[in-house]
């Protein structure tokens, strides 16, 4: 359900400078950085026009790496299924793309440039139609008008279901001390989010 980035040849010097970009900044931090060696580091002479400073780069890096997102044809086609169905294959795409090790550095960079990010108000856009927030309220806006779930705010449905996911990533991935063992992606997918599900399926 990721949406794939395109394969053209500008698509790929793109990603090799945002690649290089995420290197750098957690090698060496954001302020150390050097615009200059970033480029180089990718194979250019210099940054493009379109990613001309370091904060641009930092800004395309969080939006690359750290957005999960969806392709709109095939998230309206699953937005009638059951919650039984459909919340598990959202939860698997997100443990998928967080195991990725590229978004794994950059999600380790925000923790590390909490500040800097901050300062320049730089986040992931939560506003946009592909992302995964705005698919699940919209799930669960229609799951609630059809009745198949409790008549609870969407938006807290969304939120309380991606906080439960966002939890297992961090003791797998980032907290791992949390936890006093690995929990599979599979065993917290038929073990641990029936617990939200459940409640989600209480009629009130």
């Amino acid at each position: 359900m990721n949406v794939p980035h395109g394969h053209s040849e500008q698509g790929a010097a793109r990603h090799r400078l945002l690649t290089s970009a995420l290197e750098a900044f957690s090698e060496e931090g954001f302020e150390a950085a050097e615009a200059s060696a970033i480029a180089s580091r990718a194979g250019l002479d210099r940054l493009p026009d379109s990613l001309p400073d370091k904060e641009s780069l930092l800004r395309a890096v969080i939006d690359r790496f750290l957005t999960v997102r969806f392709v709109a044809a095939e998230a309206n086609e699953t937005l009638e299924v059951p919650p039984g169905v459909f919340l598990p294959r959202v939860a698997r795409a997100i443990l998928a793309f967080f195991a990725q090790p590229e978004v794994q550095a950059a999600q380790r960079l925000c923790t590390a440039e909490s500040p800097t990010l901050a300062r320049l108000g730089i986040g992931v856009v939560r506003d946009r139609s592909e992302n995964v927030f705005q698919l699940l309220e919209g799930y669960f806006r229609l799951q609630i008008a059809k009745r198949a779930v409790a008549d609870i705010d969407p938006g807290l449905a969304a939120r309380a279901f991606l906080g439960l996911v966002w939890a297992h990533v961090e003791s797998r991935y980032f907290q791992t001390y949390l936890t006093p063992e690995d929990l599979p992606d599979e065993d917290f997918i038929r073990k641990v989010l029936p617990l939200l599900l459940n409640g989600l399926l209480e009629r009130r």
